[in-house]
């Protein structure tokens, strides 16, 4: 079966995939985008945009639209941050750490992980990585900071029921990283990215970014957009000792990929068939 499948760094764009009908050879879509994205690009107030086209799990193309910083073309080194779209590649990461029996989905985390704002809630016990990869660990919300007195709290039984948290996937993280006594962007790396052939995508910051990193818009107090922060750039939190670093900061990091990499894992995999983030 035919399967053509579009990756795209802005979620924003969306409305390029209508645009290339599926009957389209990948020549034609790229001939429609490269038409297309500029305008697309103006109207959602968006700097950039990675794409890369997919036809029965192999990459056809990818190209790039628009400015990496303010008078700096983007191009195909130029690395996106994929914020919450990291989680498909840390479960990816760890299932196939659970078929290799190096994890287990069913194991208590708390055999190696109890968060701090939970050790006297009997029901953390029971949360188990399928729990948290799932997001059916009782979690409320995204981030503990919108909870009350900024603690996690949970608010049912783990497995009762979904709701989508990032605190999921940090927890997850601590009780892997502990199980198997490796850093995760390691266990990215060797699980993920080396048998993808993702050269170029990264969890930490690397001189490899320098200069490389796309801006995104910052939302002004009264709407609209300021310029581009490139704090990417710079290491931000990853350059204070490990020490001194939030409990959640390392865990919580988005990968930064480009759009030949994204699009890898994306065919590979067949993940879907619709314009997705970068």
């Amino acid at each position: 079966m035919r399967w053509v499948g579009i990756a795209v760094g802005s979620i924003a764009l969306a409305g390029a995939a209508p645009l290339m009908a599926h009957g389209m050879s990948a020549e034609q879509a790229r001939q429609t985008l490269d038409a297309n994205a500029p305008g697309l690009l103006e109207a959602n107030d968006v700097p950039s945009v990675a794409v890369g086209y997919i036809v029965d799990g192999e990459v056809a193309w990818t190209a790039v639209y628009g400015e990496r910083a303010p008078g700096e073309p983007a191009d195909a080194n130029t690395l996106y941050n994929i914020a919450s779209l990291t989680k498909p590649l840390v479960a990816e990461t760890f299932l196939r750490m659970v078929a290799r029996d190096t994890l287990d989905l069913d194991t208590p985390l708390a055999t190696q992980f109890v968060d701090r704002d939970l050790t006297d809630d009997p029901r953390a016990q029971k949360i188990t990585l399928r729990h948290a990869l799932s997001h059916r660990t009782g979690i409320p919300d995204n981030w503990r900071d919108r909870m009350e007195g900024g603690k996690l709290r949970l608010d049912w039984e783990p497995g009762t029921r979904a709701q989508y948290s990032g605190e999921n996937y940090v927890m997850a993280a601590h009780y892997a990283t502990a199980a198997i006594d490796t850093p995760l962007d390691r266990l990215a790396q060797q699980a993920l990215f080396v048998p993808f052939g993702m050269n170029d995508t990264f969890f930490t910051p690397v001189e490899a970014w320098q200069g490389r990193v796309a801006g995104v818009p910052e939302r002004a107090r009264r709407g609209g957009f300021s310029p581009l922060r490139l704090t990417d750039n710079d290491g931000g939190w990853a350059r204070l000792p490990r020490h001194r670093q939030h409990p959640r900061a390392f865990f919580a990091q988005p990968v930064r990929v480009h759009a030949e990499d994204r699009a890898q894992v994306l065919g590979r995999e067949r993940l879907g068939r619709r314009a997705v983030g970068v």
